[in-house]
């Protein structure tokens, strides 16, 4: 029900091809071909990014329409807005241009591709409308390795949670 009424809603504010995701932290870093200056005077190629993402789902495919530094971002102490840090300095800012589309592009296209991938588990259940979609989405190879390995016989069409439960039991983890 709740996931008719999310596309209801999209259908109706004109966005029925598109959601957004509004500022996610890549766990990936974006590395710049020339050093960006911190505001404290360090110079940086190695930083992380605060995104906003507009895609579409096909199946477990996210298509991406539109990533760009996110303009509200984080905030430090609830007062100051940052979109960009430095593990290596430990800072954190915010800016309103960095670079190209491709290069954010990247970054996120990098997280969506781990082998589990919050932000895309994130965006499949935004999508659908499910509050727990992994229970739709196929086992990783990783997964299926593991369960060839451990004998177990992997039955047509089980899911990637379910096939976790198996493997937990088989191991008595």
């Amino acid at each position: 029900m709740l996931g008719f009424l999310e596309k209801l809603t999209r259908w109706f504010t004109g966005t029925g091809d598109y959601m957004e995701i509004e500022s996610w932290w890549c766990d990936t870093f974006l590395i710049s071909d020339n050093k960006v200056k911190t505001p404290l005077g360090s110079r940086v190629t190695q930083f992380e990014i605060c995104v906003d993402i507009r895609y579409s789902v096909d199946g477990e495919d996210v298509r991406l329409h539109r990533v760009q530094l996110s303009c509200t971002g984080g905030t430090i102490g609830g007062r100051v807005s940052i979109n960009i840090a430095s593990k290596r300095t430990g800072e954190a800012w915010f800016v309103s241009r960095l670079c190209g589309e491709g290069p954010l592009a990247a970054a996120v296209r990098k997280d969506l591709e781990q082998e589990d991938s919050q932000l895309k588990d994130c965006m499949l259940r935004k999508w659908y409308g499910a509050p727990d979609h992994r229970r739709s989405l196929r086992p990783t190879e990783k997964q299926l390795r593991y369960a060839r390995h451990l004998g177990i016989a992997i039955p047509e069409g089980i899911s990637r949670d379910d096939l976790s439960d198996v493997i937990r039991k088989v191991t008595g983890e």
